[in-house]
């Protein structure tokens, strides 16, 4: 690890601190988040902490987009926070099995959606910052990808992949194909060609 990634990971540890929050390495590639999910990591407000998993395929670039994820808890006024977060655990529990209404369900993906593409947005400014070595033409192709791939759990209704199937942000074909710049708006429209490629990797 280089002198910027350890000064980075320094200043998300003493700025968690401030808030009785903590940054927590977890063993293997994935963490657990509850109910069976498991992910490369996740920023949780209660308790305060961001858990990465420290042999995922980039530890370093996970933090720096769960941190943002705490830079909008900061930022955001509560009642909107608060909705934030109804709606990210309603597209969690619908892909669990419950039912909502169409619209619920379609409000909260574009909720959600809109919150990763401003995460996004700042784990790459956050990123430059510190001055970290990361690709990040790579980085905000596969931040566009991992947008995409909403539109399609909705349609779906899975987040899980097809078995045997390969994880879509590993897939370099697939990556290569995704814009560069978050002026594509993944948030808001996902066009038919990556439609059809990423419905590949799903059930």
């Amino acid at each position: 690890m280089d002198k910027n990634a350890k000064l980075f990971l320094k200043h998300v540890r003493e700025h968690l601190k401030e808030y009785g929050g903590k940054l927590v390495f977890g063993r293997g590639n994935r963490v657990n988040c509850g109910d069976g999910c498991r992910s490369i990591g996740y920023f949780s407000d209660r308790p305060l902490e961001i858990r990465v998993a420290v042999n995922s395929r980039d530890p370093i670039s996970t933090v720096a987009h769960e941190y943002a994820h705490f830079l909008q808890w900061i930022d955001t006024p509560q009642n909107i926070m608060q909705a934030d977060d109804r709606a990210s655990l309603l597209v969690f529990d619908w892909l669990g099995g419950k039912e909502f209404e169409n619209r619920d369900v379609e409000k909260a993906f574009c909720r959600v959606m809109v919150m990763e593409r401003d995460a996004e947005r700042r784990a790459v400014e956050i990123m430059k910052k510190f001055g970290l070595d990361i690709n990040y033409d790579k980085y905000i192709r596969q931040a566009n990808c991992y947008i995409y791939m909403h539109w399609i759990m909705k349609e779906r209704r899975s987040w899980r992949y097809k078995p045997g199937s390969r994880d879509p942000m590993g897939c370099r074909s697939l990556i290569s194909q995704m814009p560069n710049t978050f002026k594509a708006q993944p948030d808001k429209k996902i066009p038919q060609h990556i439609r059809k490629k990423l419905l590949a990797f799903f059930p």
